[in-house]
Parts: structure tokens; sequence; C-alpha cells
């Protein structure tokens, strides 16, 4: 007789199951305090904790935090998590016991050493005064309870909370009026652009979201955001009222970074500091733009004028050490994502532009036997500096995939199904392909500042132009006009009014309108940097050094200037918005955005080789347009060009730092 119970359905998957089995989705076998899959495969087992617990610890704790915004399925389903962190769980102890104290130890201190320098960077006037000013009117904030990231778990039912909704949450009972109309300014206008121009809009800026998802509970960050909205509108308006803030909210970022991380606090007696790594090294990160942002308006002297640097490594000190750790929870978050991607902006910047280039320098020695040429032998450079620089650079998923699938999750990396060439990195801008290229000509600019008077070897120059001619295959926009002005075609399938079945659906922050022409950024971005590198081998000394007078280098002038296609030529009369004009040209206000940002270090290195005033008018133009748009570092860069241009001797100016 058949019974006419229900057949109850086996799990496919154990409920009480580890963390690792229940993310692969697989049967566990709930051993503990590992089970047989994960002792199996090398992996991490942990379970998850009885949220009721009171769990403490007796040795230095790490805290880490759920930053990717996604949630886990509610019985709402119209309904918006408060708590971007929601998904966390508590601090894992079979993660941390596999880690050796003493690196701990070591992290804890890289952080302190950090915050010190920190204070050394910024010589705030009237430091204690500026803390007083604000510290008996502060709301309290809420500490946050120790969390550990776990891979995210996505819903349908679940509805994405925007960076407006962030912000509510942010700002509940944390700051006061006027700091929610700073954090308001940076988080919904186009002045959020500076942090991320290639965002399709203020709302939906990926970068001000992780800032926003951290910032939560951490007076520190938050603090640094602020003073990067005060700072970014002193820029623009030369406001006092905006300075004073920016330096008071520096200094409050400042005060809370040293109570988060006291000094010789590694050794605590209560053996409980709770530390968020992730957090410092975004904050560090601000701070170090805002730095670069203000130096020409401080004037500070020579002797401080690249201090930045020593706060630059120490940052690469701790993200080595934090890398180190982390390495092997098998996925990344997206503030350490964003983190990686950021630091390498800035590092590789400083190996292109300062004269003493990064805090990653290249270990290898000479192998030829000519005293006075360079080469080096095939074999890879394995030092912790060359490392990080590969775990921060090389964003494709064959070189590092957990950072590959972070960057695309968080929006910093284009669809890698799209039919082109190449990803495109939308927070540097460019592909993989000229991080290699940046790779070859940084090594040489390192082995040249050892032995200036040497000349690197043909082979190695050889290497750097077969890269260079690879990359100019790149595109991103189907048919581009990449000899141009980087317009774009209507037969083109990545036009926006393209009707093919093959039409191309590409970010709308690719795209540049100017009445019924579009152009892409992205092209334009990325072969500008091409150029850059191109310039740069064949004009330094020890590359190739060709005089400026060389018709290649008259070339590729010409072809750099034809590209900005947002400068235009006067007429009898102009009937749309300006931005600013000069004598024979002008921006328009909707074409010249904080798009134009991204082709700052190259437009820079353009303007060593001009020779007519025509052409340092144009240059001229663009840095004075940035300035009016509120970036800072384009001061430095600004004066540079007239220094030029009146025929003075050309200085190496450090303190150009993207999106400042």
């Amino acid at each position: 007789m058949e019974s006419n119970k229900p057949i109850i359905k086996k799990r496919k998957y154990s409920r009480g199951g580890c963390l690792e089995c229940k993310r692969r989705k697989i049967k566990c076998d709930e051993t503990k305090p590992s089970c047989l899959y994960c002792v199996r495969m090398k992996k991490p087992c942990s379970y998850k904790p009885n949220t009721t617990a009171n769990h403490t610890s007796n040795s230095l704790s790490i805290r880490f935090y759920n930053s990717t915004g996604e949630f886990t399925k509610s019985e709402d389903s119209a309904s918006v998590a408060s708590d971007p962190l929601i998904d966390s769980l508590n601090e894992d102890p079979l993660f941390f016991s596999n880690i050796d104290p003493n690196d701990l130890q070591l992290l804890f201190d890289d952080a302190t050493s950090l915050i010190h320098d920190s204070h050394d960077l910024f010589q705030l006037t009237d430091f204690d005064q500026l803390l007083n000013t604000v510290k008996s009117e502060e709301p309290p904030i809420a500490r946050e309870p120790p969390v550990i990231e776990q891979p995210p778990i996505i819903s349908n039912n679940i509805k994405v909370p925007t960076n407006k909704d962030l912000l509510a949450s942010t700002l509940n009972g944390m700051v006061r009026n006027i700091d929610e109309s700073y954090l308001n300014t940076l988080t919904q206008t186009d002045l959020n652009y500076h942090l991320f121009p290639y965002s399709v809009s203020p709302d939906s800026n990926p970068v001000i979201r992780i800032l926003l998802q951290y910032s939560k509970g951490c007076r520190y960050l938050l603090y640094s955001m602020l003073a990067s909205s005060a700072t970014f509108q002193y820029i623009k308006t030369r406001n006092e009222d905006h300075n004073k803030y920016r330096e008071l909210y520096i200094s409050q970022s400042l005060r809370y970074l040293t109570e988060a991380f006291p000094e010789g606090s590694g050794n605590h007696q209560d053996g409980t500091i709770m530390v968020d790594f992730e957090k410092l090294l975004l904050t560090v990160l601000l701070l170090a733009s805002i730095f670069t942002a203000t130096t020409y308006l401080r004037k500070i002297n020579n002797s401080h004028k690249t201090s930045w640097k020593s706060h630059l490594l120490h940052v690469k000190d701790l993200l080595m050490q934090y890398t180190k750790i982390t390495s092997s929870k098998g996925y990344m978050s997206d503030g350490l994502a964003l983190a990686k991607t950021w630091f390498f902006a800035i590092e590789s910047m400083a190996e292109l532009n300062d004269p003493l280039g990064g805090t990653l320098i290249y270990d290898k020695k000479n192998s030829n036997n000519n005293k006075n040429i360079i080469e080096i032998d095939s074999e890879l450079d394995v030092s912790d500096t060359s490392r990080l620089w590969l775990e921060t650079g090389y964003f494709n998923r064959g070189s590092n995939p957990e950072y590959h699938d972070a960057l695309v999750k968080i929006g910093v990396l284009t669809d890698m199904n799209l039919p082109i060439p190449s990803q495109f990195n939308l927070f540097i801008g460019f592909s993989i392909e000229i991080v290699q290229i940046i790779d070859e000509i940084t090594k040489c600019l390192d082995l040249l500042r050892e032995t200036p008077k040497n000349q690197v070897s043909s082979i190695m120059l050889v290497k750097i132009m077969a890269l260079i001619d690879k990359a100019r295959n790149n595109y991103f926009v189907p048919q581009v006009n990449k000899s141009g002005d980087y317009s774009i075609p209507i037969e083109s399938a990545g036009h926006p009014d393209y009707i093919g079945v093959d039409k191309l659906n590409l970010p709308l922050s690719c795209f540049a309108q100017y009445g019924s022409t579009y152009y892409s950024w992205f092209d334009m971005n990325e072969q500008l940097v091409i150029d850059e590198m191109l310039l740069r081998t064949l004009t330094t000394p020890g590359l190739l050094l060709l005089p400026r007078t060389h018709p290649l280098i008259d070339e590729l002038k010409q072809k750099m200037l034809k590209s900005m296609f947002f400068i235009k030529p006067k007429q009898s009369h102009i009937n749309e918005p300006v931005l600013c004009q000069s004598e024979h040209f002008y921006l328009p206000s909707n074409l010249f955005t904080a798009r134009a940002i991204m082709i700052e270090a190259s437009i820079g290195r353009l303007s060593r080789i001009l020779d007519q005033d025509i052409e340092f008018e144009q240059i001229e133009l663009y840095f004075t347009g940035l300035i009016k748009l509120g970036n800072g570092s384009s001061k430095m860069a600004l004066e540079m060009v007239k220094r030029l241009r009146k025929g003075e001797v050309e200085i190496d100016h450090p303190e150009v730092i993207p999106f400042c």
C-alpha cells in the first residue's frame, strides 16, 4: 500500500555545512574543525557561528567588512537593506588561527607608522585648536561589530541600494548640517567625478559607493571624504571657508586614525584591538590625493615637495603585508580591489613622472658585458616589490583572477563578453596591454636611475616598440577614428544611434556628444597614453633621445594635438555655453568634462615638445579648464607649461597624481 505522505527530498547540500561547501553548493560532511572537502582542497574551513554567542579573543584581531552591497534573500522583495554590511559574519577564528601572530603584529606596526607619517604629511597650523573647534559638537557614533567578509550571495529579490540610499544610512546621527552639505556635494553632484571620471552618473559612482559603505561607523574615512569635498570646492571657488573646513576635516581624520591605531597597542593588555586595514588603506589614499591637489596652493618649500612619496611608501608596506595575510581567502573584497588599482594609478604615475621614481624599485642587475649598455636577463624579478607591482597592475584574469573578478564586480572593468580586443580598466583609463608597456618602460627608467649615463640595449627597446605596436590595434568602439579626433561614424556598431541587430551596448561614460557627433573618451584616453609612452621612448636619455625637432617627434606631436576633440577654434560668434576660452580657442561646457582629467599626464608630457605659441595656448587652455572644474594637480601642470613657454629650464614635477 502506497503511503500518502509526501516524499521528503534530501538536500543536495547540508544546512549545517561549512561556508566553503555552502558557497560551492556541494554536500559537506560537517566534520569539525575542518571538513573532508576543505582538507582535501587545502581550503580554509569555517562554520557560521551562533549569532547569539558572545565571541571573544585573547590575541590581536582584525576586522574585515563586507563591502559588496549585495544581500541575502529577504521575505520582503521590495525592501532596501539599510546596512551594506548585512551579509557579514563574525570574525572567523579558524581563518586567523592559521596566521602567524608576528605577521599580524607587523601589519599593525605598518599601520601605526603610516598614520604617524600622515601627521607629518599635513603640517596643519593650529592643529589642537582645529580639533577643539568641533570636538564637543560631534554626535556620538556606534561602533561596528567585528566582522569578516564572505563571498556575496546575490538575490534577485533584493533591491541593491543606490549611493543616495547609502548616504542616508551613513549620515544617520553621525554628522552635523555643514558636514552633511559637504558629503552631499561630493556624493550627489558632478564633483564626485574627480574620484572616478568614468562613472555614468554621480549616484551610480562605484568608487563613491565603496567609500560610503566603508565609512559607515568609521569616522576617519568619513572625514577624509569630507576633506576631499572641501578640497575640490576650494580649488574650484577659492573660497577660504572651504579651505578652513578642508584643514578641519583632515585634522579630524588624523585624530580618529590615531585613536584607532594607537602606538604600542599591538601588545595591549586586553588583547582585543579591532582594526580595519582596508578602511585605513582607502583613507590614506584619499589623503595622499588631497595633499597633492593642494601642493601648489600651499606653496610648500622644496624640502617637503616630495614628502607624499614617503607616505606612499608606507601604503606600499601595509598593502604588501595585508595582501600576504589575506591571500588564502579565495576571493577579494571590494575595498581591497579598489585600493590596489588606486595604488597602482599613483605608483605608476610616480614611476613615470618623478625624477627619483616610485616606491617599487625594479631589482635586477645589468647582464651586459659592455658597461655602457644596460640589459637584463629573462628571469623574472621575484622580489616583494615586484610582486606587489604585478598584483596591483596586472588586472587581467589570466594573471590575477580574484583581482579581475573583484574589479568587474564593482564596475571598474568593462564586460569581458564585449567583442573588443581587450578589457578596459575605467579607473586607470587603459587596458592590460598598456600596463605591459608601462611595466617595460619603468624597468628601463629604474635601471637608468642607477646608471644615468648608460644606454638601454636594443633588445629592450625593440620589446617596448613591439608592445606599443600591438597596443595600437586596440579599440573600444569599432571603427573609431584613431588617427584623428576619435569621432565615431554612424556605421559603427558602437555608435549610440546605430540600429543594426549587432548593436553594442557600451557604457554611456564612453561617449562625448557635440551636436550630432559622438566621440569616444575611452579610445582617446588609451591611445593618448600609448602616444605618451612612445614619446617617452623617443625622447628619454638612455632610450632613444631624439631631438625635439626630429620629424618623428613632430609627427607624434601633431597627432596628439589633433586628439583633443574638446578644444574648439573660435569663430566670430560662439552660440553655446563656454567653460573657458583663450585668444583663439574655447572649451564648450557640455563637451569638456571631468573625464578630461584622465589624460592629464599625457598632455603634460606633450607640453615638453611644443615650440609654437598656438600649441602652448591649447595646452594652457586645457589645464585652465581642469582647474575650473576643481582639479588641483593641474595648477602645478599649468605652471610648468607657462615656464616651458617662456623658455625656462624644463623641470620634472613629481606632484601629479590622477583624480585630484
